[in-house]
């Protein structure tokens, strides 16, 4: 898909089967644009944000004092050469019991579900590997088990330090664009969601750092030694956040109202063939 000049005709045709389901509108819809300026403003090309205003993985548990300022959104390359990427999004009417109801539900049909998400960019989800397209690609995104509130530099309980904290959610994942070697040692990232209690919803803060991993409470350089990340690929990481979290805004209420019952299967999916048997 062309992140910059999204159009919901050049969507992928859904299969013969997935057209018959009942959600597979929601995918016909595309994502849900984004019209607040400002937001639109952080992710233009050619933009990035100041370097000082670029966080780190110490700055994580500073963020939760009271009073402290919200972070800024955009996107820069780090002089250390890791990209960073930040989106804020308010999501009036999403709860928690909404966000935890809606993996386990999409692992009931790991295609159509997540491509609902992100129509042209989520194309499925596995336990712990999406496949999706960050805007240079489509990728599998190898996610990993979440690191533990220590290893993410938290040495305390993030809602006891403040109470609007409802769930801090991260990954230390490796992405390879499905056209390269599935084993080769690049493409780290470290990831981290904030997400606070709002009146009648929630607010997510999103982190990403391309080329880094949390490592006892520090983001570890894990640049590959040829490997560069781009000021626009750090863009496009940023954007996707955005658009990502813009969507499911509007997605989850009506899907939580009309098949919140269903709790998924018991197990996840597990990973092809395809990767199992490639991975060294």
């Amino acid at each position: 898909m062309n992140f910059d000049n999204y159009r919901v005709e050049d969507l992928p045709q859904l299969s013969e089967e997935d057209q018959k389901k009942p959600y597979a509108k929601y995918y016909y819809e595309g994502r849900t644009e984004i019209t607040d300026p400002e937001i639109l403003e952080a992710i233009r090309p050619g933009n990035p944000m100041p370097l000082e205003d670029a966080l780190s993985a110490e700055d994580l548990i500073r963020l939760l004092e009271p009073g402290c300022p919200q972070p800024k959104i955009g996107y820069c390359v780090r002089p250390d050469g890791i990209g960073y990427s930040c989106a804020c999004v308010k999501m009036p009417g999403v709860t928690m019991e909404m966000r935890d109801w809606y993996m386990p539900w999409v692992y009931g049909d790991p295609g159509l579900r997540y491509k609902i998400w992100y129509p042209g960019s989520h194309e499925i989800h596995y336990h712990n590997l999406a496949v999706e397209d960050m805007g240079w690609g489509m990728c599998d995104i190898f996610q990993g088990e979440r690191p533990d509130m220590k290893e993410l530099g938290f040495d305390r309980d993030p809602h006891e330090v403040n109470p609007r904290v409802i769930k801090v959610l991260a990954r230390n994942a490796r992405l390879r664009l499905q056209t390269e070697d599935i084993n080769a040692q690049k493409g780290f990232v470290a990831l981290c969601h904030l997400i606070w209690e709002i009146p009648g919803g929630t607010e997510q803060w999103s982190f990403s750092w391309t080329g880094a991993h949390f490592v006892n409470g520090r983001l570890q350089n894990r640049l590959a030694p040829d490997e560069v990340v781009t000021e626009d690929m750090a863009r496009l990481s940023a954007a996707h956040l955005f658009y990502e979290y813009t969507r499911q805004t509007e997605l989850l209420p009506k899907l939580f109202a009309e098949y919140g019952q269903d709790k998924g299967p018991k197990e996840p999916p597990q990973w092809p063939e395809r990767i199992t048997s490639a991975l060294k």
